[in-house]
């Protein structure tokens, strides 16, 4: 039980409750959305689709729900989807859950991943504090809640837009920040597990291996290889057979991977989501080439080269200048280890060829980062009011990028400035060494060390 001056007062316990019953209510609004109208809205019919055609034995990706959206993941997904498979209109559903039920499923599961998330990295944080006042609140107190919602809360318009779209964005979440809490707790070998599970579902994450590399951590390395076998080539040879699994391999790549790097010659997924008038993108190629060209009608559909090339050097100093941090001033510390891996995150945001406005979700782990070393160098153990501020105006950026009508907001790359204030308050954060507190012999050893 938590303290008593420690203890949720009467207004913030309905407040819980009221957080309750509005995930509830936008649950039921994604349910009518994704099930029952006459045209099924969001993404999740997709990866339902993609599980019936392994279930099938059909090609994963040449399916294509519409007549328009192709399934673009790696295989793994849509063999951990088998059990909420979705068969095309006029296909028996023989043994299938009606998809009502699967999206419900699938919808508490994504909440279920988004709390696990705060909750496994801030336990990981508050036992790794030196500042007293931090450290090991009581649970379920004002301070236990306070550490796990306000991230959630910060990040809101994003999580709001993942689960309304059904997309796998918070199962990331989860696999990212429990690798955090593993490198936290010394296993690095099971951090390295973690990552290559995001790996798996969705490829953009693979930039993260930056991490494990720059800190020459080969326990972490071992995990991630070990992970990359058994998600990317024991688990599809086991359904499909090898060759298919190669195949199914081969074919991503072809179609999706090396067209997203502007080197492959198939434009089968251009129209959907290659091209960069394609989608809302926030990357820094997107958002690039949408301020040169500000009227919808007349956008090019592609980039120019020196977009391209403007693009990567922006990407790579910024990429640069985070590793330089994590080396230098990062060593050390647990909040200083979660801020330099929510650098990577939002760099790899900043630099994937797609950036949907829903990705901007996973910047969770670089906000408790700044909470966290704000709530060492206070002596109350409290976020300081700039951080709040600072997080506040985060949150601001994300929420009118995802109104319709704010067109000029999305293409002008609102949340992606928004990102970038992020990214540049823990750069701050990193070369100010001096606002921690100096940790004590035992918990400011090295969290991560070559093995």
């Amino acid at each position: 039980m938590p303290a008593q001056d420690d203890a949720l007062r009467p207004w913030q316990r309905w407040l819980l409750v009221l957080i309750c019953a509005v995930f509830l209510g936008f649950g039921a609004i994604v349910e009518l959305r994704s099930a029952f109208l006459k045209q099924r809205l969001g993404d999740f019919r997709v990866f339902a689709q993609a599980a019936w055609a392994a279930r099938a034995g059909v090609d994963l990706y040449e399916i294509k729900v519409d007549g328009r959206w192709h399934y673009c993941y790696p295989p793994l997904l849509a063999i951990l989807l088998y059990p909420l498979a979705d068969p095309p209109a006029g296909v028996d559903r023989a043994g299938m859950l009606p998809f009502g039920v699967s999206i419900g499923i699938w919808y508490v599961l994504s909440l279920l991943w988004l709390f696990f998330a705060t909750h496994v990295l801030a336990s990981a944080l508050e036992k790794r504090f030196t500042n007293p006042a931090a450290r090991a609140p009581a649970p379920f107190g004002r301070r236990w809640w306070f550490f796990r919602l306000v991230p959630i809360a910060v990040c809101l318009a994003p999580i709001g837009h993942t689960l309304m779209r059904g997309q796998v964005n918070l199962l990331l979440l989860a696999l990212l920040c429990a690798a955090l809490a593993a490198l936290l707790r010394q296993r690095r070998l099971q951090a390295g597990l973690w990552l290559v599970g995001a790996i798996c579902i969705k490829m953009i994450p693979a930039f993260l291996l930056l991490y494990p590399i720059w800190r020459r951590d080969l326990r972490f390395l071992a995990g991630c290889a070990l992970g990359l076998v058994i998600g990317l080539a024991a688990i599809p040879a086991a359904c499909f057979g090898p060759v298919q699994a190669y195949q199914q391999c081969h074919k991503l790549a072809e179609v999706m991977i090396l067209p997203g790097l502007g080197l492959g010659k198939d434009k089968s997924r251009a129209e959907e989501l290659i091209n960069v008038t394609a989608t809302d993108s926030q990357s820094v190629l997107a958002i690039l080439h949408n301020t040169l060209h500000l009227d919808r009608a007349t956008r090019p559909r592609d980039a120019s080269r020196k977009v391209r090339i403007a693009s990567w050097l922006i990407g790579g100093l910024l990429t640069l200048a985070t590793l330089w941090v994590g080396r230098k001033r990062l060593a050390q510390g647990a909040a200083a280890q979660v801020l330099f891996f929510g650098m990577l995150v939002l760099n790899m945001l900043f630099l994937s060829p797609v950036c949907h406005l829903h990705y901007f979700c996973l910047a969770v782990p670089v906000v408790m980062g700044l909470m966290a070393r704000s709530m060492e160098s206070q002596a109350t153990g409290r976020v300081s009011p700039w951080v709040l501020c600072l997080l506040v105006v985060f949150a601001l950026c994300t929420w009118p990028a995802q109104i319709p009508g704010c067109e000029v907001l999305r293409d002008c790359g609102l949340s992606l400035y928004g990102g970038l204030l992020l990214w540049l308050a823990a750069l701050l954060a990193g070369l100010n060494r001096g606002q921690a507190r100096p940790a004590s012999a035992d918990s400011d050893r090295p969290l991560s060390v070559a093995a």
